[in-house]
């Protein structure tokens, strides 16, 4: 069967170029395909540490989070009085969502041991802060008080009412805090305003933590 070649009459449009749009060549690839990561399951890494009786506490500290902290501290202190290492590397959250991490932390038999391996800020700093057991930094940590800006949104009332609040948590971990550190409180609250961000030594002397890892005692 033969193609009907183009009539070329008046009639008829000029001939598109073919193919239409014209082609345009395809650059050949320099480097190697990238394609999408996809993180792997964690399970037996949790359960090697677990096993360690150790917990790690990264991310958000918000509700979700001090809750799945919670969880893992109960889990570990029903099955025995041992110690258990909190590792922080966690820039924290809201004040309110600590409190169920310090009252878990306080009301354990088995004595919490916290370390900072990275940073710990805000609510972070106040975990790492009160431990029960040994409070350490790694030499590269970095800590601060320093608390997020709470936002509050609402009528006058709600606000009144939510910043009513916000000043018993604040208090509540102020108090924390000087139990645990031997601190003023009013330099405490100072710290939570506008701390700075200390060094693993500085946090030392601050008594935020015990040791530096890796130091002589």
């Amino acid at each position: 069967m033969s193609v009907p070649s183009w009539p070329g009459t008046p009639e008829w449009p000029d001939r598109p170029g073919y193919p239409y749009p014209p082609a345009r060549p395809i650059p050949r690839r320099e480097g190697p395909v990238m394609v999408p990561t996809v993180d792997l399951p964690r399970g037996d890494a949790v359960e090697q540490l677990r096993a360690r009786r150790r917990v790690l506490l990264t991310g958000a500290i918000d509700a979700m989070g001090a809750t799945k902290i919670c969880a893992e501290l109960m889990a570990l202190d029903g099955q025995s009085r041992d110690d258990v290492e909190l590792f922080v590397n966690s820039d924290g959250g809201p004040l309110a969502d600590v409190l169920a991490v310090l009252d878990v932390i306080g009301s354990m038999r088995a004595r919490v041991r916290t370390r900072c391996l990275g940073r710990a800020s805000g609510t972070a700093a106040v975990v790492l802060a009160c431990g029960t057991g040994e409070r350490s930094a790694s030499p590269h940590s970095v800590i601060s008080l320093r608390a997020g800006d709470e936002r509050i949104e609402g009528p006058p009332e709600r606000l009144r009412a939510e910043v009513a609040q916000l000043e018993v948590v604040r208090r509540v971990v102020v108090a924390a805090l000087a139990a645990r550190t031997g601190l003023p409180e009013d330099d405490l609250v100072v710290e939570l305003e506008r701390g700075a961000v200390l060094d693993a030594e500085r946090a030392k002397d601050l008594g935020l933590v015990d040791v530096v890892a890796g130091e002589q005692r």
